[in-house]
């Protein structure tokens, strides 16, 4: 990926996996092939996410299915591409910005989260061992002499 976008799962549509990629990490990003890479024109990817994740879009998309099980189910990348989605280009600037700026929000959040789980897995081996424990909301590491 080269820039900000759209990621649509083909596999299985009944489980809507749609994913806004509002910002590219610093390393290399690369999708699977088994997502549609869409990027917006003349919208943000909030914006045109949004109109992708409408109950109607996915009812639509399960019609279109083919395989042989209901766990390899795939749509084709042109039956997404000819499915008609609500024009978002026809949104007012106020409705688009509040869209992309939850859009953001979003994004944020999910990088505060991947800090906190991070933290937790650094700190919860020495929970459990007692090397860290935690007092009055402070933490205090053992010493090496057993005692904190």
């Amino acid at each position: 990926m080269s820039e900000p976008c759209v990621l649509f799962a083909k596999l299985n549509p009944r489980v809507p996996r749609i994913w806004n990629v509002v910002r590219l990490p610093p390393q290399m990003a690369l999708a699977s092939c088994e997502f549609v890479v869409l990027s917006p024109l003349g919208v943000d990817t909030s914006v045109l996410w949004s109109a992708l994740r409408q109950p109607e879009v996915s009812t639509s998309l399960a019609q279109l299915v083919a395989g042989t099980s209901g766990s390899h189910q795939r749509i084709g990348p042109k039956d997404l591409l000819d499915l008609q989605v609500p024009d978002v280009r026809r949104l007012g600037a106020a409705q688009s910005a509040t869209i992309t700026d939850l859009g953001a929000l979003c994004h944020a959040r999910r990088g505060q989260c991947a800090q906190l789980a991070a933290l937790r897995d650094a700190l919860l081996p020495g929970l459990i061992t007692g090397e860290v424990a935690v007092s009055g909301g402070e933490l205090l590491l053992a010493s090496p002499l057993g005692t904190p």
